[in-house]
């Protein structure tokens, strides 16, 4: 995960223009003292770890959330490793990381029992308003029922201040093959 991070560090340090000095002055003005060497040991992985502290500060000072550092943005169908013996696309980890679907292995019930109220209600009210505009004129109990014959699965998307669901045609979970999704 800590190779993952540093990649993306380098791509948005340098996206910032910023040298490793700068970014290093940066972490330390956000309270993580940082000079050009530890910039430089992470980016070429002589630096084996990153902690919680640095992690809240790079995304911080990158002007990114935290997710865009720890899950990978660039081929998110790709399997990455989560964890040893756990691997999986990218998507399913942002996901998990967002408290939308638990990795394999989980206890999904106590999974989903630590979502926090809001969230799980902000998803359900996305999962509503995209399925109510992927089959209007239906009754809601239609309307899920047709979206879940479609095989559809959705990915929230919350940007900013702004909310809103994509859908894409993804495998189920116990799907074969390598039938990977599209808009």
């Amino acid at each position: 995960m800590t190779e993952l991070i540093a990649r993306r560090v380098r791509k948005l340090r340098e996206g910032k223009g910023w040298s490793a000095t700068e970014l290093a002055a940066a972490m330390t003005a956000a309270g993580v003292k940082w000079d050009r060497s530890v910039v430089a040991n992470l980016e070429t992985g002589r630096r084996r770890s990153v902690t919680v502290d640095e992690m809240f500060a790079l995304a911080y000072v990158l002007d990114v959330a935290p997710v865009n550092l720890i899950a990978p943005v660039d081929d998110e169908w790709a399997d990455y490793p989560v964890i040893a013996g756990v691997e999986t696309h990218g998507i399913k980890i942002r996901d998990w990381i967002r408290g939308v679907v638990g990795l394999p292995g989980q206890d999904k019930r106590r999974y989903y029992a630590e979502v926090s109220h809001v969230e799980t209600e902000i998803r359900d009210r996305l999962v509503a308003e995209m399925i109510a505009h992927r089959f209007p004129g239906a009754d809601v109990e239609d309307k899920v029922r047709r979206f879940e014959e479609t095989g559809e699965r959705y990915i929230p998307v919350i940007s900013g201040s702004t909310a809103g669901a994509l859908l894409f045609s993804m495998p189920r979970d116990d799907d074969e093959g390598d039938d990977r999704g599209q808009r």
